[in-house]
């Protein structure tokens, strides 16, 4: 009888302390989880501070973008964005302060207190023909449909490309939105080259205004380029180089070929003085494209002269004035 009695008690101490030891797994796994559900676990993500927050909401931190700059290298973009700013420039230029205000980011003209009858900030030449030239377009892309462009350019006053006529260049600095979702961009002027590059250095990109409402003037198409387009383009924005801007026109030759054929600055003027006169007269009349990759290309004038654009990016190029003097 003692015995029984003795099993029935170390029987049901041993179900009690089951009970308990079960108890103690269970709260143990409950605490477990409870800790990684907390902020502070890695394995619960918090929002990804490198994807752009919501535009629209007005409480949204400034977020430190993971950003890689590049200089832009399609042609196509690059001169889709410059026909958007000399667009805008033109409605400057002909006082359309309604078209300008309907290009402008939203972000700036409410910044700057501009509306659609004070929007004429930037200046051009009112009373000579101008052009507009993107020299150099760094790009990032927010999302799949808006990309953001921080474009180095120029406006020059005369188009004639008369070695006896001197024109003027201005440089212009700005930011320009491309929505190719809906097709449609902004610009943002920009005061000088400083601050375009401190916005290029700026991570915080949140206080961009991405979002842009469509309207009569700030619609686009994207460019088709050709090589015949880009060839004419470097040959004339280089000869306009040569009447207009010697030392810049100097500083754009490669490097091996401007110390073997020239040597020095005035060895390049006494060239000029001698045959810059027949240069601006003549015509391209062919070209060949040498190598597609580095984009090598071999311009023929109707002098018979040959000028080689050694291209880097878009409008970034480096010339030979011939192709005998160094190997390309």
């Amino acid at each position: 009888m003692n015995n029984k009695k003795q099993k029935k008690v170390i029987i049901t101490i041993l179900i009690i302390f089951v009970i308990f030891a079960l108890g103690l797994i269970i709260l143990d796994k409950t605490v477990l989880q409870g800790e990684n559900n907390t902020p502070n676990n890695p394995s619960s993500k918090p929002n990804d501070p490198s994807k752009p927050t919501n535009p629209d909401d007005p409480n949204r931190p400034e977020t430190e973008l993971n950003v890689t700059f590049n200089l832009l290298k399609d042609a196509s973009e690059f001169f889709t964005v410059s026909k958007n700013i000399n667009d805008y420039l033109q409605h400057i230029a002909d006082q359309n302060s309604e078209a300008v205000y309907n290009i402008l980011s939203k972000k700036y003209t409410g910044t700057n207190n501009i509306s659609a009858s004070n929007a004429l900030i930037e200046t051009v030449p009112k009373d000579n023909p101008f052009s507009y030239t993107a020299t150099k377009i760094y790009s990032y892309d927010y999302n799949d449909f808006i990309s953001v462009y921080y474009v180095y350019g120029e406006v020059t006053t005369d188009t004639s490309l008369d070695p006896n006529t001197k024109s003027e260049t201005v440089k212009k600095y700005h930011l320009v939105i491309l929505d190719s979702e809906n097709y449609v961009y902004s610009i943002t002027p920009l005061k000088n080259e400083e601050e375009i590059n401190q916005m290029r250095n700026n991570t915080k990109k949140s206080t961009i205004d991405y979002k842009i409402a469509k309207n009569s003037h700030n619609t686009f198409k994207f460019q088709n380029i050709s090589n015949d387009t880009i060839v004419s383009t470097y040959y004339y924005r280089y000869l306009d180089k040569l009447i207009n801007d010697k030392e810049e026109a100097y500083e754009m030759l490669n490097e091996s070929y401007k110390e073997k054929r020239f040597s020095d600055y005035n060895k390049f003027l006494n060239y000029l003085d001698s045959n810059l006169e027949n240069i601006a007269a003549a015509n391209v009349t062919s070209y060949r494209l040498v190598n597609s990759f580095n984009n090598i290309y071999y311009v023929y004038n109707t002098n018979g002269d040959v000028f080689v654009f050694r291209e880097k990016s878009i409008m970034q190029f480096e010339v030979y004035l011939d192709d005998k003097t160094v190997t390309i």
